[in-house]
C-alpha cells in the first residue's frame, strides 16, 4: 500500500477544505495527547480554540451574541449535566441567544438527558474518530462560507483512464454520511467518472454483486455492515467466482477518519487495496482513483500483443473470475 500524503495540521485544498475553515470552541479538561479530542480536531485541520475552564468558555460563548454573527461550533468533551446547566445559565444571562452548533463528545447519562437545554442544534457523539468527523462536517457545512473564499471559476473536467471496454470508469462510493457523499460527488463532478452510491456495507455488497464497478470507495465505520466486513464479503465472493472483474479483483480504497489509530493494518487485513484519510484533497482522491484505473487501461493495450499477454501474471489466487469478455 503506497504511503499516503499527510493531512495533519493542514486544511488542504478543495471541497473538504472549504467546510473545514470554521473556528471551533472546545471545552476539555484533558491535556493534549494523540488520542484527545483536541489532537483529532487539529489533525483534521480545524482552527481550535481550547478552553479548559468552564468560566473561560462561558465568556467566549457570551462574546458571540451579535445578531449577525455566523453560527459558532462548540464542542464539549465529556460534559456533565452540571456543565450543561452552567452554560444554559450563561446563555440566558447574555440576553440574546447566539447561534451555536453544539457537539457533545462522550457525555454522561445525565448530560444526554439535559442536552436539550442547550437548544435545537445538538449532536451527541461517541468516540473521537469517524462519528466525530461526520458531526464536524455537519456543523461546518452550516457555517456560511465567506464570499472572499468562494470559488469563482469551475474547474475543467479532468479525464481519467477509461475501462478496457472504452467506457467511462465507474466508481461506487460507500458512505453513510450524506454530507460526505455530497463532498465526494462534488469532487468527482470535475472528472468523467460515473458515480453510484451505497449507504452501508450491506448495500455495497449487493451493488457490487449486481453491477460492474472499476473502483470502490469504502467508508470504514458504517451501520448495518461496516467497511471492513463488507470488503471481506466482496473478497469472499471473488474467491468463489461469484464476482468477476477485469483484473480479477476490484480495487477497494478505504476512506477513514482515523488512520493514525491503526486503520491501515486493518484495511490490508480486510482485503482493501489502499486508503485515504479524511479530510483529503480533491487531487489526492482523483489521482488515487486514476492509479487503479490505469493498469486496466494498460492491460487493454498489451493484450493485443501475444508475447506480452503470454508473459502476464495469472489472476490473483483469491479470485476465480470468469473470462474478461463475460465480465463486461
Amino acid at each position: 500500500m503506497p504511503e499516503e500524503p499527510s493531512n495533519a495540521g493542514s486544511k488542504g485544498k478543495g471541497a473538504f477544505a472549504r467546510i473545514l475553515r470554521s473556528e471551533v470552541l472546545l471545552h476539555t479538561k484533558n491535556a493534549t495527547s494523540p488520542e484527545s479530542v483536541e489532537s483529532q480536531l487539529t489533525g483534521w485541520g480545524f482552527d481550535v480554540r481550547t478552553q479548559r475552564s468552564l468560566g473561560a468558555i462561558s465568556i467566549a460563548i457570551a462574546a458571540a451574541t451579535a445578531d449577525d454573527a455566523p453560527p459558532k461550533i462548540v464542542l464539549l468533551d465529556h460534559p456533565t449535566s452540571a456543565v450543561i446547566e452552567d452554560l444554559r445559565i450563561t446563555l440566558e444571562e447574555a440576553g440574546t441567544t447566539p447561534s451555536i452548533l453544539w457537539i457533545l463528545v462522550n457525555p454522561d447519562g445525565e448530560a444526554r438527558t439535559s442536552a436539550g437545554a442547550l437548544g435545537a442544534s445538538v449532536k451527541i457523539v461517541e468516540g473521537v474518530e469517524s462519528n466525530l468527523f461526520d458531526a464536524m462536517v455537519w456543523a461546518s457545512s452550516l457555517v456560511e462560507e465567506p464570499e472572499s473564499e468562494k470559488s469563482s471559476a469551475p474547474a475543467a473536467p479532468r479525464a481519467l483512464p477509461a475501462n478496457p471496454t472504452g467506457r467511462r470508469g465507474r466508481v461506487l462510493l460507500v458512505e453513510d454520511n450524506e454530507i460526505n457523499r455530497m463532498v465526494v460527488e462534488e469532487i468527482l463532478t470535475d472528472t468523467d467518472l460515473e458515480l453510484d452510491f451505497a449507504e452501508n456495507g450491506r448495500e455495497a455488497v449487493d451493488k457490487v454483486s449486481a453491477g460492474r464497478f472499476d473502483v470502490v470507495l469504502m467508508d470504514c465505520q458504517m451501520p448495518v455492515l461496516d467497511g471492513f466486513e463488507a470488503t471481506r464479503e466482496i473478497r469472499s465472493l471473488e474467491a468463489g467466482g461469484v464476482l468477476c472483474h477485469e483484473s480479477g479483483r476490484i480495487p477497494i480504497i478505504a476512506l477513514t477518519a482515523n488512520a493514525i489509530r491503526g486503520d491501515q493494518a486493518r484495511c490490508l487485513a480486510a482485503g482493501m487495496d489502499d486508503y485515504l484519510t479524511k479530510p483529503f484533497d480533491d487531487a489526492h482522491l482523483i489521482d488515487l482513483i486514476g492509479r487503479y484505473l490505469e493498469p486496466r487501461a494498460a492491460a487493454t493495450a498489451t493484450s493485443e500483443t501475444p508475447e506480452v499477454a503470454a508473459a502476464s501474471p495469472e489472476p490473483m489466487k483469491q479470485s476465480s473470475c470468469f473470462a474478461v469478455k463475460e465480465c463486461l
